[in-house]
Formats: C-alpha cells, structure tokens, sequence
C-alpha cells in the first residue's frame, strides 16, 4: 500500500509546532529539520517532521535546546 506525502508549507508547519517563522528556519539551519527544496520553494514532508520531532522527544526540553543539539 503506497504511503501518501503531504507537503507542509512553512505557515503550515509554523501552525503545527506553533512557533514563528524565525524559528522554522533556525531549525532548518541548525537542528536539520528535513527539508524538501522545490525551485526557490521550500516545503516540509509532514512525516518527516513528524518522525524528527520523534526522535527529538527523548531529549526533553525546548526549541531552545533543540537548537543547541544542531
């Protein structure tokens, strides 16, 4: 059975993870929140964030710390 992608915008994931558009980028930057570049567009593939954040809940903390990790 084939898994459906669903492609977040960056408002799309800044409303999932509630957070401002300066820190979507900052996680792109220096915690590698995965990232798909179409053209000068970037989009988010909601199970791979999904998955990240996963990996990322063992750790306990914030985005701040999150950001430390990168």
């Amino acid at each position: 059975m084939a898994t459906s992608i669903r492609l977040l915008t960056t408002k799309e994931l800044m409303d999932k993870l509630k957070v401002k558009r300066n820190t979507i980028y900052q996680l792109r930057k220096e915690a590698n929140l995965p990232t798909i570049k179409l053209g000068r567009t970037i989009r988010f593939d909601e199970n791979e964030i999904d998955k990240w954040l996963k990996d990322r809940q063992t750790m306990g903390g914030d985005f701040d710390e999150l950001l430390e990790v990168g």
